[in-house]
């Protein structure tokens, strides 16, 4: 393995300045992961054409592989490892991608899914999601290494908005698990409304486990902290009070995103 690897980085290293740098950042990216995806990493060159050249060569050398039915490409653990050797080596700003990673897939789920969610178009929200949900876990799983400053208000958004599409694809205890590293992170930076915002979420799902104690406590400390920073009525006080009277709770479980995700719920007529 480790002599595999060596004869990859030399191999990496013999290639032309694009394609290393295309083979570098793409490595940061968990796989599967689309061309759209990818692109708006690649800084340089400046057009899709380019950019999709780069990723054609790859695949032609190996480097990468592409499934054409569901159009995602791969790159092999070997070859992964070889490229984060040469990010460490080189000092590639890995943070700095992985940040941008997360931007991406915020917008792309506000933009793509939440938009055909309010339409009532519940299966193209949900092909468009499966698209985007190998990443959205990628970045939950990534939260427990790791809570940057830079990523915490992508980590906030993700719960406070997306937390329904989540659902789909993350057992609620490894997503309470999130909640809580996240909430951490967010009230060791003293940041009131992140924190209270992300409570509010952490205490929808204790309520739906059961642990009701705990999620009224959790609700109970949302609300000082959001009446404490917003001073007065807002649609967050609404939600996290919704939440704690337990109509919430009962609408959560009756959310047309879960319906058509999980089956939990019969879709009504």
């Amino acid at each position: 393995f480790i002599h595999g690897r060596r004869v990859l980085v030399a191999a990496a290293i013999a290639l032309p300045d694009d394609l290393v740098t295309g083979l570098l950042v793409l490595s940061l990216l968990p796989a599967p992961f689309s061309f759209e995806m990818a692109a708006p990493l690649l800084a340089l060159p400046l057009t899709n054409n380019e950019r999709r050249a780069i990723m054609r060569r790859l695949v032609n050398l190996g480097l990468l592989s592409y499934n054409a039915s569901l159009q995602l490409f791969t790159m092999h653990k070997l070859v992964r490892d070889a490229a984060r050797l040469l990010v460490h080596n080189l000092g590639l700003p890995y943070n700095e991608t992985r940040r941008r990673f997360a931007e991406l897939l915020v917008l792309s789920a506000r933009r793509l899914v939440l938009p055909l969610i309010s339409k009532n178009r519940m299966l193209s929200a949900r092909l468009a999601w499966s698209r985007l949900s190998v990443h959205a876990v990628q970045l939950v799983n990534w939260a427990f290494q790791e809570v940057r400053e830079d990523m915490l208000p992508l980590y906030v958004s993700m719960a406070w908005d997306l937390m329904p599409l989540l659902s789909s694809s993350c057992s609620s205890y490894t997503l309470q698990g999130f909640c809580q590293v996240v909430l951490e992170r967010a009230q060791f930076l003293d940041m009131t409304l992140e924190s209270a915002q992300l409570m509010t979420v952490l205490g929808s799902l204790l309520a739906e486990s059961a642990a009701l104690k705990r999620a009224d406590a959790m609700l109970r400390q949302a609300l000082e902290y959001f009446w404490r920073e917003l001073k007065g009525p807002h649609q967050a006080v609404a939600r996290c009070y919704k939440v704690h009277s337990g109509g919430l709770q009962q609408c959560y479980h009756q959310h047309p995103v879960l319906v058509l995700f999980t089956g939990r719920v019969a879709c009504e007529a």
